[in-house]
């Protein structure tokens, strides 16, 4: 039974049709793989029977509907661990060795989609692809239309729009590739490498502080980091009101934001730098590029510190890591969703990154001439929906156990919606989560007055996030973060700030309600906010997120800079990178030719044998593979004429289809097995494998997998990008980046 599942992935689907494709001769089945292959055919009847069918909306989950589904993959899972783990499992045969790898690549894809679904909570309106769209929304590619690569820039945070087409619909959001928090001297050294300081007297920017890569003079160096934030966020409010290639063909506009105070660092120097390095159109463009990448370097370093998040460790992955806590917790709704994903350009360079969902409510730092959330500047009773007020709450919660101190009213979204002609505030969602996960604990609240509630403003918990609260555990989030590579300390620091919770809710310090608790709540009542001075002796406003959200009211009553300037995507599709059939049909008089290369190759096989070489398990299971096949193409060209234009059957065509999918399997694996083998039988066997692992029946064709790619002489000033080897990074290449369609 083929598996068909509502996001389109359809590796599941081939690796189950390998296992069960690979021939075994007259081997009678253990208990343990019966036992598997039952499991797994549950599996594939359960998502089936949720699964969109003629183009008819995929049906609706229930919470029966998604525990069944839970059920049917951890019964899989944990039968597929018995086959794998059993010291009997055929091992030593080819057809075993075939059998425990694509046992292997099942257990893969079925953990990869169980940490989407373990943790997953009943919610409105969730169906199938709902429920597994974060492991299958793995691989993004940019379709052909797009003639200039579209971007939307943060305060120094490159991100491309991305409307996201898959198989039910599609995904509106933003790519943000994978970076690092390097250390001052790493930055330094990382835009030495990315830009030739032998042109424009770039090496002067960083000569009043470093000398041989050593910082020199950390004041000066402080300085210098300073200004590039204060430029950086000059840069952004400019680009709200004009494109960068205006800004750039615009020395005036340029010069507002970068000549005066040029980098105080450099004094009387300025002056004479700014005209070097910004004369013409083409130097400012150059400029624009390096400056980009450094101010988006300093401010991960930024967050990192912020943060107290390790050198070296990702920074857009942390939001996927809050969506993913926000699910386990039962609080999936309250943050954008966000997803690993990878992306790949013309040069074959892979892109590691993150893919966040657009939030289409209400924006704070974004509004419209007529937004709605400004009804929220006039009437404070618009925040007192006891929906919302529970949100709050919830908010507050997560965003101290995950660590993320950055949660000011920018950093929400406000679903405002017209009921009966009047404006409510329906719901709130979490962004901008780049600061989770850190190391801190509740004195650096005080030390450093961060924009989180310390748990002794909290008030009030729910009973349902107290209990998921009580079930939070290193180990559980080992589980759902797993692949995001972040530390033990970080898993540590986390279930720390989860204690100080519990602890406080033990000693009577924090309430546990139950929600009937917020109908007759207000916003004020539930607010608390105390000016204090932190250890640096800077005033600031130790506030729980409650009266966060109030402020709202007096802040929308103040004068407003609209932002009308919208977000335009470029198109892209989720990629499955698996070959497409062309038609359903196979000749017989199209086989012909693949009889005579398997023929070929065997004989090119016999002859590489030697009498002192003994055949392994993997090259016995490729042998197996192959006469397997030809046997079966032997039989097609008796039984059918042999110019008839008339296809074969369904029968053998579905018994081919299984046979040359055994061969790949069976080559690929004799190819990891033996990559790089020395001896002249070892070279030829495995030039063979090649060959073999390339084959696909007659009806099948190369998918048209379309992907980025960047025409570099496009970009202004870097001309001598091609040159280098080493990838570069996205904010650095993305001036005038082409977008095309290339055929793999």
């Amino acid at each position: 039974m083929a598996l068909t599942v509502a996001s389109g992935d359809s590796k599941l689907d081939n690796a189950l049709q390998s296992l069960r494709g690979v021939n075994v001769g007259d081997h009678k089945d253990s208990g343990r793989y019966t036992r598997m292959n039952v499991a797994l055919s549950d599996l594939e009847s359960c998502l089936a029977k949720y699964t969109a069918k003629n183009n008819e909306p995929a049906p609706t989950l229930t919470q029966e509907n998604i525990s069944e589904i839970k059920e049917a993959y951890s019964n899989a899972l944990r039968r597929c661990n018995d086959y794998t783990r059993w010291k009997w499992t055929e091992r030593g045969t080819g057809y075993g060795q075939g059998r425990l790898k694509c046992v292997n690549e099942i257990q893969k894809l079925l953990e990869r989609d169980f940490r989407a679904i373990k943790n997953t909570y009943f919610t409105e309106n969730l169906n199938l692809n709902d429920l597994l769209i974060e492991s299958r929304i793995s691989d993004i590619s940019l379709k052909d239309n797009n003639d200039t690569l579209k971007t939307a820039s943060g305060n120094s945070t490159t991100r491309i729009p991305l409307s996201v087409k898959h198989p039910t619909g599609h995904m509106n959001g933003f790519f943000t590739e994978s970076a690092e928090a390097l250390d001052d001297k790493d930055i330094i050294k990382k835009m030495r490498e990315n830009y030739d300081f032998g042109e424009g007297r770039y090496d002067l920017l960083f000569s009043s502080f470093e000398h041989n890569g050593k910082i020199t003079d950390k004041d000066r160096l402080f300085v210098f980091v300073r200004e590039v934030h204060e430029k950086a966020n000059k840069l952004h409010d400019k680009l709200k009101t004009m494109s960068q290639e205006d800004f750039i063909a615009d020395p005036e506009a340029f010069s507002s934001v970068f000549r005066k105070a040029f980098f105080l660092t450099y004094c009387n120097h300025s002056s004479v730098l700014y005209d070097e390095l910004m004369n013409s159109k083409e130097k400012r463009a150059k400029f624009l590029n390096f400056f980009n990448e450094l101010s988006e370097l300093y401010s991960n370093q930024s967050t990192s510190d912020m943060g107290e998040i390790y050198n070296y460790m990702d920074i857009p992955k942390r939001n996927v890591g809050m969506y993913r806590v926000a699910n386990l917790m039962g609080m999936g709704n309250l943050i954008a969703k966000a997803y690993t994903v990878k992306v790949t350009d013309q040069d074959g360079n892979v892109r590691d990154g993150v893919f966040q969902e657009t939030v289409n409510f209400s924006d704070s730092h974004r509004i419209k001439k007529g937004d709605p959330i400004l009804e929220i500047g006039k009437d404070l009773k618009i925040l007192n929906n006891p929906k919302v007020l529970m949100q709050i709450s919830d908010l507050q919660v997560l965003d101290y156990v995950c660590g993320n101190n950055d949660r000011h009213e920018g950093n929400i979204m406000y679903d405002m919606q017209n009921v009966d002609g009047k404006w409510v505030l329906n719901g709130i969602k979490g962004i901008d989560n780049d600061r989770s996960f850190g190391l801190w604990g509740r004195e650096s609240v005080k030390k450093y007055g961060f924009y989180v509630t310390d748990p002794l403003k909290m008030k009030v918990i729910r009973r349902s996030t107290f209990e998921s609260l009580q079930n939070l555990s290193i180990d559980t989030l080992k589980l759902a973060l797993q692949d995001l590579n972040f530390d033990i300390d970080e898993y540590v620091a986390a279930c720390d700030r989860k204690d100080d919770i519990l602890k406080l809710v033990e000693k009577g310090k924090i309430e546990v309600v139950d929600d009937e608790y917020f109908n007759n709540k207000t916003i004020t009542e539930l607010s608390e906010s105390e000016s204090c001075i932190n250890e640096e002796g800077k005033q600031y406003e130790d506030q729980n997120t409650f009266s966060i959200v109030k402020s709202l009211n007096t802040i929308l009553k103040m004068k407003i800079d609209y932002n009308d300037k919208p977000v335009n995507y470029n198109d892209a599709e989720v990629v499955d990178k698996e070959y497409i059939k062309k038609n359903n049909d196979i000749y017989a008089c199209d086989l012909a030719s693949h009889k005579e290369k398997l023929k070929n190759i065997r004989d090119i096989l016999y002859d590489a044998d030697s009498s002192f070489f003994i055949n392994n398990p993997s090259y016995k299971w490729m042998e197996t593979a192959i006469n397997d096949l030809r046997d079966k193409l032997e039989s097609i060209s008796i039984n059918y004429p042999k110019h008839s234009r008339e296809p074969i059957s369904k029968e053998d065509s579905q018994q081919l289809d299984s046979l040359y999918r055994q061969l790949r399997e069976a080559s690929n694996n004799y190819i990891l097995k033996h990559e790089n083998p020395s001896s002249p039988h070892g070279k030829a066997r495995r030039t063979c494998a090649d060959e073999l692992s390339e084959m696909w029946p007659p009806c099948y064709e190369k998918p048209m997998q379309m992907v980025k790619a960047i025409d570099i002489n496009a970009i202004i000033g870097n001309d001598n990008i091609k040159k280098q080897n080493k990838k570069k990074s996205l904010s650095s290449i993305i001036k005038k980046v082409k977008v095309t369609g290339k055929e793999l």
